[in-house]
């Protein structure tokens, strides 16, 4: 990030050098300042997949010189290893080519000098050649700057236009013949030619001429004791008779563009909604001229995931083996009632529906507490496995549940510590579904057993509150803690519909979706969950036994339906789309009929 800063910093210093040469220090005879944003133009909708736009234009004073030819002088000798060890020179001088407009009248052109000096690239406003130029660069050498220069000015000379400011710009650390480059100081003078130079390393006050150079042209020096202490030299490129155009967005605080010639740029960043950029001209003599655009940024447009698992073909929950043991609780107070309907027969009804839904390779058992005893009685031990965890005892689940009549008391922690014994010998993926209409009455401490059954690998404990009051929140809290500390889910219903979604997310594998390594959603295999998700790149988690995880591109007004495979023993996935319209979430107000511009 340092390097990056100070590469940033130079190429600063190099975009804002001041050439004079041409403008001269009278303003007599130049008009009012002009000022136009050329892109965007208009009122423009960007998706929010876009965070900033370059806003460019023209700004001028009448009478100025508009038109810029420059010629960079780059030192590649072999000194530079030392005084700019990160070539941040190089850096710069691709950061300001970078910069120039797409359209406008600044041409480079490109001198090296190392092991002898070359131009590389006449005047051109072409990037890409200047890039290719800069990239050609030699290493080596020793470093004769009056060569650099005598081929910098011939080619100003030979191709540079007439009505346009030139200037030549010296990045060197090395010495020179003085007299020859006295010669050339001159000789550029006399052709209107502004010498800037930047000084790497120490200066030798005898032998260093640059300066000279610069002074005897109009130009300006900057020395530069160490390549890191770049200095920050606060001058503005003034031969259009400009001083600086400044930025501002939504009225907020300014903030200075980037001016070569007379064309402007600033990089802006925007926010969802509307975006009033401002530019603001201000001539050498303080006189301004401004023009705005308007930019709306909408929400990217969301996109649909659904993610499910089907085995040999049928639906599935899970991709794994997988046994779920449900605890559902008959203690005395699933006699109450949910709206009209007695509690436990809500949760009997749901638990029978499920059966018929819960895939057949899911091992299901069943465990009840509180129905044996009278709550009288107080018996902390009330709890039973009534069906072991296994494929094809449907029926007994059936049965087991058609008996359960609501009586005693709720040993929550006492039906985990049971659970164990019941799960402890199975393979694969293994969790607990824990339905209960209240929390803990024989003191046990339900967090801390669900954190033992831990230790015999995963085994999360989703817990559903059945009919509990939402203003609860001593009990919620008890609950959340036994599924929290366990991995698992905490959910609520309040009635049959609720209970049956809720069971739904409880029974399968659970997954979560990633965007650069931060969860954004998650889900159950088999609970039918639809994802809105702006478009971009995500990543799929299965939580299963083993993990499985799975890049997909989420675009937008596109339903994605991601499939896990297993067949045969062989897992696969694969990826069905279809369109649907366009929709985002907290989509901002937007003029109307302007079109949405994709990137």
């Amino acid at each position: 990030m340092f390097v990056r800063t100070l590469a940033f910093r130079f190429a600063l210093l190099v975009l804002l050098i001041v050439i004079q040469g041409v403008a001269g220090d009278s303003l007599a005879g130049i008009g009012e300042p002009e000022i136009e944003i050329r892109s965007p133009q208009g009122q423009r909708v960007y998706e929010a997949t876009r965070q900033s736009i370059r806003v460019e234009g023209i700004a001028s004073v009448p009478g100025a010189t508009p038109k810029l030819d420059v010629m960079l002088v780059l030192d590649t000798s072999r000194s530079l290893k030392n005084s700019d060890p990160y070539a941040h020179r190089i850096t710069g001088s691709m950061q300001l080519i970078d910069s120039l407009p797409d359209r406008g009248d600044v041409r480079i052109g490109i001198v090296g000098f190392g092991r002898r000096a070359e131009i590389l690239v006449p005047l051109t406003a072409n990037r890409k050649e200047l890039a290719d130029g800069i990239r050609r660069l030699s290493r080596g050498g020793f470093t004769e700057i009056s060569e650099g220069l005598r081929l910098a000015l011939d080619g100003l000379e030979a191709e540079g236009r007439s009505d346009a400011a030139q200037a030549i710009l010296v990045f060197s650390d090395g010495r020179s013949d003085p007299e020859s480059v006295r010669t050339l100081a001159q000789d550029a003078r006399n052709q209107g030619v502004a010498i800037h130079a930047l000084q790497l390393g120490s200066e030798d006050q005898e032998l260093n001429v640059l300066r000279e150079a610069s002074a005897t042209t109009g130009g300006h020096f900057g020395l530069v004791g160490r390549a890191n202490d770049l200095p920050d030299l606060l001058l503005n490129l003034r031969t259009t008779g400009l001083d600086s155009v400044a930025f501002s967005i939504n009225g907020l605080a300014s903030t200075q563009g980037i001016l070569v010639g007379n064309e402007f740029s600033l990089p802006v960043d925007l926010v969802v909604g509307e975006n009033r950029i401002e530019a603001t001209a201000t001539s050498l003599d303080g006189r301004t001229a401004s023009d705005e655009v308007t930019v709306f940024l909408r929400p990217p447009s969301c996109g649909e995931l659904r993610i499910a698992a089907t085995v040999d073909g049928q639906p599935a929950v899970s991709i794994s083996e997988r046994s779920v043991e449900i605890i559902l609780d008959a203690s005395g107070s699933m006699w109450g009632r949910t709206g009209e309907r007695i509690k436990m027969s809500v949760a009997v009804e749901t638990l029978r529906e499920a059966l018929s839904w819960v895939p057949p390779n899911v091992q299901l058992g069943l465990r009840a507490y509180g129905h044996q005893d009278d709550r009288q009685l107080h018996n902390c031990r009330d709890t039973q496995r009534l069906v072991q965890p296994g494929i094809g005892n449907r029926d007994q689940i059936r049965s087991a549940i058609a008996t359960l009549a609501p009586r005693g008391q709720t040993p929550i922690a006492y039906a985990l510590q049971q659970a164990a014994l019941d799960l402890g010998s199975l393979s694969g993926e293994r969790a607990v579904v824990l339905l209960t209409d209240g929390i803990e009455s024989c003191g046990g401490d339900g967090p801390a057993a669900a954190r033992a059954l831990q230790e015999l690998g995963p085994i999360p404990v989703h817990v559903i509150g059945f009919g509990m009051e939402s203003a609860e929140t001593e009990k919620h809290d008890q609950l959340k803690e036994i599924a929290r500390v366990s991995g698992g889910l905490f959910l609520t219903a309040s009635d049959a519909v609720r209970l049956r979604d809720a069971f739904r997310k409880a029974v399968g594998t659970r997954y979560r979706v990633l965007r650069d390594g931060r969860t954004v959603a998650t889900g159950t295999l088999g609970g039918d969950e639809v994802l809105a998700l702006p478009a971009g790149q995500y990543e799929v988690r299965l939580d299963g036994q083993p993990a499985v995880s799975v890049p997909v591109e989420v675009m937008g007004e596109r339903n994605h339906r991601l499939i896990f495979d297993v067949r045969g023993g062989e897992h696969s996935h694969s990826i069905e789309e279809a369109n649907i319209e366009r929709f985002s979430c907290n989509d901002p107000t937007l003029p109307a009929g302007e079109p949405a511009e994709s990137e």
